[in-house]
Parts: structure tokens; sequence; C-alpha cells
């Protein structure tokens, strides 16, 4: 057949009548959708399938063509008896052989399927697991039978259901009994116990029943990427498998009812067994793929990000139509082209790149990274082809329940577009829209940025192209502005891609000092609960002895479930533990398993909170004491070193490059004794007078011991200057008889046992120091404890570190992990710094980072830790956002890039 790649232009099929046995013979004839003329035709959505040694053949103009063996079967079961079926199919109405009209008509399919009356889901003959049979003349010889969602289909499905159950038991349960199933659970919806149906099912029956429902559901078209398309844009979409059929609406009716079975199990427990009803989570995929129809039918597309979570694991035979098969449905489809000279990699980071430019967040960040399949893609970059479960999907989703970062904005820099005032400008005229019809004065901008939006001298005016353009919205916004008004203006932050690398900023929030096992499937109460019950020991075992309350609001995520059913934070009350006593005594467990019976609250909630997750601390005691103990210990091991060398040399350099190393611990030490003080009690009004008093009492023990002991290392450093010194310069006026005068030292001249006694005395009284510093803080490492723990409980705005110590994160997170508040990132999450040159002591700017997943943090999410962003009015396009290599990563003014707690940090995320 000739090709044509003319818009609008496709073929269609006329599939003549026939009995089973008869040769398939069909018509092929050209058509223009663009054009009228064309016949009403049904579109064929089914699974190629693999071809055979000796595939079959069909006739098609009269010529042989070879067709898969899924292909025959499903021609056979469609074909009628007397009149011709108009059909497109794509492996007969497309030139495979003809790369251009093949990329033609792949561009067209969306709306090919879209213009069908009908679109028929072929699950296959039903009678191998869904697989068709090589053998077209083995069928199954029973009639075929359509149900419709109405009445007598009920009763007649109903029918089949109650003489299935009373005859004896057929392997394997065909088709006709899972659509009459189906068909009947479709109407029960509204019964008080929808499964009540089943209780009179015999257990073998049921458990057969079990299993052809599971082979049904999980038949090859369920697994393919490119049929999500084809069923989701159809008008009319009705499901063939074998010798039945149904209209899309029933299985959607079904897996209604069917999908709440644990809510029906709890309440009415004379249900089948839970290994038989757990088949019915296979419905979801069922409900999936209608959410999206009834998306597609509504705005004429959906969100891509949304449909790569969802259907981004089904097979494909090339790894990049997992990101290409879905365009067709997604709002982003202008953005993103197939282009199939990108590597996967590539592919897969496209849709990433475009929804953090789209939706100025990194809410497609979201979700555990820790568990991929792939290894060639960077650690941001989520693994499509893994299948998530839904509850990590849902737990994605009610991250919009925060906002760490505390509505900081983020614009996406990348080498093509390294210009970020087109984002400013678009944010600013949407800003201006809203507030035209706004009447409520306190939602209008702040009275004082009124006469700085109307200074040309704002740097922002001063871009490139938009300026103006940003200088003309800025003079409307500032009529908006109104003494009552609370309205913020938006504020931003900027990152960088750059290869396979994201550059931006980001504030510490601690480093996890200890990790729970995880929680894998909760679906038994009574086992779930022991392991949340060795959670609640942990907590309470720590240095800060957690509150009952702060612990349940840790495993709950702080959401509870509402009357409605939707999902919203803990309000005041919810829990109450020191009323109700959630958790109390030596087991926690016993008193944590009626939890998981609560649908009315915090069954759900705990589920979604702690499924393939685990609990963690971050406790900044043992962080501070971890810290300290092992400066101490590397101080002994350096001082150690300088017994050794003094006894064998008495060179200056090597003595000078270890008293360097122990002089930079007693700074680092510094730095920890800096943290204990200004990002603590002594920052915040609540803790002044007797505990301030206290702090600096003990704080000044601490102090002195830095003192001397930057003394003496200063002494001796003074020492060995001088004894290396020319004698000269040190005005010695002493002779040896060699007659050496100005390359001479004054070591020489002097016993060089002496200056050994001299060194050894201070090393001596070094380590005396250092035993002395041991036992502080060993001694008063209680007290510390409970300045941390009065710290904990802290809640002025003013004080920004008073927590967290306690989270919820990826199952694979470790000790060592750091937890990060980004920005434009809704919840914080989990990074593994990784060296980003060969030697292990890299010191350039940027810190790089492996993104592990994200996480929840008790006093944090709402945005008490955030980075702060900048304003229009703030910035400056040749200082504020400057940003350079130093060769090995990015650094950002205003970071001091220290990577203590609160601190702001440059990062690079690989």
């Amino acid at each position: 057949m000739a090709a044509n790649t003319q818009p609008g232009f496709f073929r269609l099929i006329f599939l003549s009548p026939g009995q089973w046995d008869d040769d398939i013979r069909c018509t092929l004839l050209p058509f223009n959708r663009l054009q009228d003329g064309y016949p009403p035709y049904k579109a064929l959505s089914y699974v190629w399938g693999r071809w055979s040694r000796n595939p079959p053949e069909i006739l098609v103009n009269g010529r042989k063509v070879r067709v898969t063996t899924n292909l025959a079967v499903a021609l056979r079961h469609l074909r009628h008896e007397v009149v011709d079926m108009v059909l497109w199919i794509d492996a007969l109405c497309i030139d495979q052989s003809d790369t251009e009209e093949r990329s033609s008509q792949v561009a067209q399919m969306r709306d090919i399927y879209n213009t069908a009356v009908e679109v028929i889901m072929f699950l296959g003959d039903g009678r191998q697991y869904g697989v068709a049979n090589s053998n077209h003349s083995s069928r199954d010889l029973r009639p075929f039978q359509r149900f419709w969602s109405c009445e007598p289909d009920f009763l007649l499905a109903s029918q089949y259901m109650d003489s299935w159950k009373t005859s004896p038991l057929k392997k394997p349960v065909q088709p006709l009994e899972v659509f009459a199933f189906l068909t009947v659970m479709s109407w029960v919806g509204n019964y008080p116990n929808p499964l009540g149906i089943l209780e009179d099912i015999p257990e073998a029956h049921m458990a057969a029943l079990a299993e052809a429902l599971r082979r049904t559901l999980l038949a090859p078209w369920w697994d393919r990427i490119w049929v999500v398309q084809e069923a989701v844009v159809a008008k009319r979409l009705s499901v063939r498998y074998g010798n039945v059929a149904v209209p899309w609406e029933v299985l959607v009716g079904a897996a209604e009812v069917l999908s709440g079975w644990e809510t029906n199990y709890a309440n009415y427990p004379n249900s089948p067994s839970t290994a038989d009803l757990k088949v019915f989570n296979l419905t979801s995929r069922i409900t999936y793929l209608d959410n999206f129809r009834t998306q597609w039918f509504q705005s004429r597309g959906t969100n891509l990000l949304l449909l790569l979570r969802y259907f981004g694991s089904r097979r494909a035979s090339d790894e990049r139509d997992r990101v290409y098969a879905l365009l067709g449905l997604c709002n982003e489809a202008t953005l993103l082209r197939p282009d199939y000279s990108l590597h996967v990699a590539e592919v897969f980071m496209a849709p990433v790149l475009v929804a953090i430019r789209n939706t100025k967040s990194l809410y497609v960040l979201n979700g555990d990274h820790s568990r991929k399949g792939r290894q060639d893609i960077p650690s941001w970059v989520p693994d499509w082809s893994a299948e998530r479960e839904e509850v990590e999907r849902r737990r994605i989703e009610l991250s919009s329940l925060y906002d760490a970062s505390k509505g900081v904005r983020l614009l996406l820099m990348t080498e093509n577009n390294n210009s970020v005032a087109e984002s400013i400008r678009d944010d600013l005229a949407s800003l201006l829209d809203k507030l035209k019809d706004e009447y409520d004065t306190k939602r209008l901008l702040r009275e004082e940025y009124a006469p700085r939006l109307q200074d040309p001298r704002t740097s922002i005016f001063r871009s490139p192209h938009v300026g103006q353009e940003i200088q003309r919205i800025c003079e409307y916004l500032a009529r908006f502005c109104h003494k009552d008004g609370l309205r913020e203006l938006p504020k931003y932050s900027t990152m960088i891609h750059s290869g396979q690398s994201l550059r931006l900023v980001g504030r510490k929030i601690g480093t996890v000092s200890k990790t729970t096992e995880p929680l894998y499937a909760p679906l038994d109460a009574n086992s779930a609960a022991k392991v949340l019950g060795e959670w609640v020991k942990a907590a309470k075992a720590r240095p800060l002895r957690y509150k009952h309350d702060d612990i349940l609001k840790t495993i709950f995520s702080d959401m509870r479930k509402m009357p409605d059913g939707s999902l919203r934070r803990l309000q005041a009350g919810d829990i109450g533990s020191h009323r109700g006593r959630l958790v109390v005594g030596e087991d926690p467990d016993e008193t944590l398993t009626p939890l998981f019976h609560d649908y009315d609250r915090f069954a759900e909630v705990i589920r979604l909170s702690t499924t393939k997750r685990a609990m963690f601390f971050m406790n900044d005691v043992d962080e501070f004491y971890a810290a300290t103990m092992k400066s101490l210990d590397k101080q002994g091991i350096l001082l150690g070193a300088s017994e050794e060398l003094l006894s064998q040399s008495l060179e200056r350099e090597a003595h000078v490059e270890l008293l360097n190393k122990h002089i930079k611990l007693i700074s680092d030490a510094r730095l920890l004794r800096h943290r204990l003080l200004r990002h603590r009690l002594l920052r915040h009004s609540r803790f002044m007078g007797l505990w301030r008093k206290a702090l600096r009492s003990e704080s000044a023990g601490l102090k002195v011991f830095l003192d001397d002991a930057e003394k003496l290392l200063n002494g001796r450093l003074m020492h060995f200057n001088q004894g290396h010194s020319n004698p000269e310069e040190e005005g010695v006026r002493y002779e040896r008889d060699t007659g050496k005068h100005g390359n001479s030292t004054q070591l020489e001249y002097l016993e060089q046992q002496e200056f050994r006694n001299v060194q050894q005395e201070m090393v001596d009284e070094q380590r005396i120091l250092l035993f002395q510093h041991r036992e502080f803080i060993n001694r008063n490492k209680q007290w510390i404890d409970k300045a941390y723990e009065l710290d904990r409980f802290a809640s002025d705005e003013s004080f920004p570190f008073a927590g967290p110590h306690m989270g919820m994160g990826p199952m694979l997170m470790k000790e060592g992990d750091e937890v990060y508040i980004l920005p434009g990132s809704r919840v914080p999450m989990v990074l593994r710094q990784e060296s980003c040159c060969k030697n292990s002591t890299c010191a350039h700017l940027t810190r790089r980072y492996r993104l592990i997943g994200d996480c929840f943090i008790d006093y944090g999410m709402d945005g008490e830790l955030s980075p702060s962003g900048f304003d229009i009015l703030t910035i400056n396009d040749d200082e504020t956002w400057k940003e350079f290599n130093d060769g090995c990563g990015m650094r950002i003014y205003g970071s001091d890039n220290s990577a203590e707690v609160g601190s702001v940090v440059a990062l690079e995320i690989v």
C-alpha cells in the first residue's frame, strides 16, 4: 500500500463476516478524518504479543498478510456472522515498514481513538490466563454474552452466579463467571454489606473465583503503556474477554465496591478470607484508568507527572516510550516532543525539569528515591519504570498539607535558559489578575510595598527583554497595596540544572543519628503495632524523653481522617494521650493495636504514614556529644603522634603539620560550643534568668578548656619556630668552633634533649587538659540533655531551631544522612553526602549529595526552618543571584556553607 503522510489521512479495515473457522478476510480503504465521508468505525485496543514461529495469515485486499496470534484471535472473536465490521487496527492500518508514515500516524493515534464510535479493549480469549491460544479452532463453545448496565442483565448475572455456586467446581473459572460476578458487584454498592453476597459461596469456589479475577486483571493488556492513551480518550469503551463483553462502566462500578473491602471486612468479618479478598486490590487498575478518563473529558488533558506515577511502570518495547506514550494525554505535550536520538536517562529527566519549571516547586522530587531499579539516572530523577505502590502515591499527594519552605518559589535555570525574569513576569501578571477581583482588603498587598513597586531603581526593572513589562505590572500592583493588606510579594530562589546535577541552596536541619526497623506492610494490626511499639520505645530511650503526643504526632505524620473521608492536619485535642493514654506502659504495641481498627480517625493515616517507612532521630544532643568525643579522640591520637615524632626527629615541618591539625580541631570544637549556645537556649527569652546563668557558667568551663588548649598549642608552635630560627635574627651572639654563623639555628646551639623535654612537658600538660575536658563532657552530659529537653518544647517563632529531633523517612535512610529544607519543597528532603573529588577531604564550597527521599519531621513542616527567598524588590541581577562555578560546584552569595545545623548551604544533587 502506498505511504501517505497527509494530515488527517488514515485507513480503515472492513472485516468480512464469517464463522469461527473461516479464513479471515478484510478490505483496507483510505479515508481522511478531517473531511466528511468516512464511515463510523470501532478502534481495537489490544496487545500485539510475540510473533510465533508459524504466524497465522489473513487476507487483506486479496493478499496474504502475516499477523500475530493475538490479533488473529481478536479478529475471530470480533467479526460478525452476517455483516461487515469497520475497524481501525494499528498493525493493519499503518504501513509499519515506512518510518515516515508510522511517525505521522502515531502522532494522530490519540485523535483516531477519540473519533471512534467505540474502542474495544480486548483482554484475550480468556482460556489460558488471558493469553491467546495458538490453535484458533480451540475456543469456548458457549454463545457470546454481553452484559449491560441495566437491571435485566443484573438479574441474568445473578442467575449465572447462583447456578455456578451450586454446580460442581470448574477449573479454571471462565470469563462468563468473572464478568457475571463483576456485573453483580457493580449493582450492590448501596447495600450495607456489599460483600455479604459472597458469604454463601463455597470456600473452594471462592478461591477459584479470586484466581480467575486475578488472571483477568493481570492480563497482558493491563501492563502495556500505549493502551493507556487508547482507553483514556475513548468516548465509549467496552471490554471484551473471550466470548463475554461488558461496558467499561460495569468494571468501574465493581471496582468502587471491591476497593473498599478492608472497611467492609472490618465491619462484617464473616466475609470470605482475606487471602481471597486481597485480590480485590487489583481493581485499583480500573479506578486509576477511569480517574484519568474523567480528567480527560473534563479538561482535555492531565498532568504528565501523575500519568508517569500511575502508568510509567507499564511495559514498553522501548524504555523511552514510558514517557513518549503518555505525551498525548498531558498538558505539557507542547514542551516535550518524542526524540528517539536521546538516551533513556535524558528522556526520564525531561519531565522532571518541565515539572520544576511549570510548578516552580520540587514536588516532582517527592517520594522514595532510595530503591531504584535503574542506576543510569541521577538520584533526583524518579525511576519511571519502577511500579509505585498506592500508599506512596497518596503520601506524595498529601505533601500539599505541609509547607516546609514557606511558599518560596523555585526558578529553574538551564544552559538554554538562564533568565528567570520571564517567570517572574508571569507570576506578577497572575498576581495582578487575582488582586483585581479581590474585595477583602486584608488579602491585598502590604502598604509599604507601594513606593518600592514604583521605584524606577528596582533592579529587576533592568532585566533585558521583559524589564519594562515587569515595571508596568508593578506600577499596577502598587494600586493594590492597602494599609490593612497582609499579602506578601512572591519570594524566589534559583536552581541551576547542568548536565545531570541540580544546584541550589538549602537549610540544614540535622544529621540522622539513629534509625529504626522499617515497617514493611502494616496490614496485620498486631504485627504492625509491635513494630510501632519498638519505635515508641526507641523514642522514649532518647535523651530528650519525648512526650507521648509528640511520638504519635510523628507516627501519624501530623494527620488525621475527617468525617468526610479527607485527611487533614492534626488539631489540638485530636490525640490527647494525656487523657486517653494511647501509648502507655512497657508494651506500647498493646495500646497501639486498637488504632489500626480506628478507621474513623487513625487506621488509614497510620498505613499512609508508616508503610515502607522508618522512624529516625536527629538528636542534636547526641550530635554535639558524639562530635565532641570524636574531636577529643582525634586530639589524643595527635598527641601520641607528637610524642613518637619527638623521640625520632626534631624536624620542624613534620611537627608543625601535626600542630596545625590539632589547632584546627580546637577551632572546630569552638564551633560546637557556639552551636550549643547561639542556636539554643540563650537566644530564647523564655529561658533567660536561671537557665541562662547556668548555661553561661557551664559554657565558661568549656571555654576555659579550649582557651588553655589553644594556648598550649601556640606555645609549642612558638617554641619550634624559635628553635629553628636563625640565631642572628633572634639576637644570639654565640659561635661554635665550626665557624658556622648565618646558616645556623638556635637548635644547633641548645641541648637537643632539653628542647625535647620542654616539648614533652607541654604535650603532657595537653594530655592532662584533654582528660579533664573529656571528664567534664561526661559529667555534664545529663545537664546538656536537660537543656536540650527544655529547648525541645520552645515554641516562639523567633527561635527557629527549637527542633526537630524526630521524623519519618525512607526505608533505606541511615545514620549520617542529612535532612534539609530546600526552597520550593513542601516537605524536607533526606540527602546523603558524596565527595565531589577523588580525595575524601574535598573543601569546595558546594557539597554534593544523592537524594534519598522526602521525609516528615516534627516541628518543621510549616516553614519554621525555611531558607529565606528573595522578593522582586530585593533582587539584584548583578549581585544577589550571581552564581558561578569554582571548578567543582556552585557558590551562592549569602550562604556560609558551614554545614552546621541551621546554616544555609550550597548543594549539588547528583
